[in-house]
């Protein structure tokens, strides 16, 4: 089946994104190289987004004219992002992928992952999003689509003690998977379904970070 990994990344400093812009560029030129398909193409399979958030406004106009006319120009948002948007388009698509091949019987999907590391209140967001589009599942009789899986990831301090990895995102990580969403912020956080602990391994195909 068709694979997909979306990757967003939330920076407060327009510096160190400057720091990063060679190696993004050379990423993904690889890739294209590798694969030999255009930019377009390779957003279908593999999509980045990076949210610069940076309230200096000397340091964002020296990266906006150092992102002037580059590869990377089209995938810089100076805005927050709005992850619970993200995480509904990837629950809608993932249906639409459960009933294409339903219909084409070409066998069910893996589940979808979203994986977050950064700020615990920017983690209990996105946890929200996944537990709400699961129930939007349900709620819209496809009880037969894979549901959602979230991980979280914090390697900060939280309220004086260290955030520790929970039960269901350590199960999450033991799974394949289809399409894949991954958010990660200067600060660090994520989204997490309850799961019952079990030795099966599943796949999972579309992850969104």
């Amino acid at each position: 089946g068709q694979c997909k990994l979306e990757l967003i990344w939330s920076t407060r400093s327009a510096d160190l994104l400057m720091g990063y812009l060679g190696e993004i560029e050379a990423m993904l030129q690889r890739q294209r190289d590798t694969f030999c398909v255009s930019p377009g193409l390779l957003r279908k399979y593999f999509n980045l987004e990076i949210y610069c958030t940076d309230t200096d406004p000397m340091r964002t106009l020296r990266l906006q004219k150092l992102l002037k006319g580059s590869p990377v120009e089209e995938l810089v948002f100076f805005q927050r992002p709005d992850l619970t948007a993200l995480i509904q388009r990837m629950s809608v698509e993932t249906v639409r992928d459960f009933i294409k091949r339903k219909n084409n019987s070409a066998g069910t999907i893996a589940p979808s992952l979203v994986t977050f590391c950064g700020s615990p209140a920017v983690a209990d967001l996105c946890r929200a999003a996944v537990l709400k589009a699961n129930l939007y599942a349900d709620a819209s009789g496809m009880t037969e689509v894979p549901k959602m899986c979230f991980r979280e990831e914090f390697y900060g301090l939280a309220s004086g003690a260290v955030r520790i990895q929970r039960s269901s995102d350590r199960r999450a990580s033991s799974m394949s998977i289809n399409k894949v969403a991954c958010a990660v912020s200067d600060n660090q956080v994520a989204c997490e379904e309850p799961i019952e602990e079990s030795k099966e391994v599943r796949n999972i195909e579309h992850v969104f970070i």
